[in-house]
């Protein structure tokens, strides 16, 4: 059996981790249901992880599988990059501020599983804690994939225009991500919409761009 090379194994881990990130967030936005003005948004959705019980679990589980994926081949492309010698500081800092997101988005996750398991009076709270690490990690891991998507822009990986696109887009979600830390009421799903717009928005754009990429280097 031939050895895989690293730059396959990166694509492959690529292409794998953005569908199986995608999946469970654009099931969640298609399949979940949708607070309604004056309800406690943490309140409504731990209680919505409880009765999906199973699926909820699964749906965290395949996230998080998803995103080490993504996050490996987006160290993996960094390395190729370095041997190319076509990488540079902002390659270097936009892998780094990517894995600090995908480490927040993984911790995040994984406080499904402690809403189905625990006790259902602290449901409320762990879905707190979660939304506390989504929200500043989505301003690393999009922060993270812009630097991405601009260094790329340059070179072959990816079609130039997509990458000034992307790159775009992560600006404006780090700029929602901001603002809603900022202006989040827990009382009214008004506040926190946009951002959830956005995401569904983010989970079929990302994915798409680490598709790309991973595709061009698995060829």
């Amino acid at each position: 059996m031939a050895a895989m090379s690293i730059k396959k194994l990166g694509g492959i881990c690529l292409v794998v981790g953005a569908i199986a990130g995608a999946v469970p967030v654009i099931l969640s936005v298609f399949l979940g249901a949708t607070p309604t003005e004056g309800v406690n948004i943490f309140k409504f959705f731990a209680d919505e992880a409880v009765k999906n019980g199973i699926a909820t679990n699964a749906y965290a589980l395949i996230s998080i599988i998803g995103v080490a994926l993504v996050t490996f081949g987006i160290f993996t492309l960094r390395d190729i990059l370095q041997n190319d010698e076509t990488d540079n500081a902002l390659m270097r800092f936009g892998t780094y501020l990517f894995f600090l997101g995908s480490v927040g988005a993984i911790i995040g996750w994984s406080f499904d599983n402690a809403i189905v398991w625990g006790e259902a009076d602290f449901a409320k709270h762990f879905m707190t804690i979660e939304m506390a690490f989504y929200l500043p990690s989505g301003i690393l891991y999009w922060a993270g994939a812009g630097l991405v998507a601009l260094t790329l822009a340059g070179n072959s990986y990816v079609n130039s225009l997509f990458a000034r696109f992307v790159c775009l887009f992560a600006l404006i979600a780090c700029a929602l991500h901001i603002y809603t830390i900022l202006s989040i009421d827990p009382n009214s799903v008004t506040t926190i919409m946009p951002l959830f717009v956005l995401l569904g928005i983010g989970n079929l754009i990302g994915p798409a761009f680490f598709i790309s990429i991973g595709i061009k280097m698995i060829k």
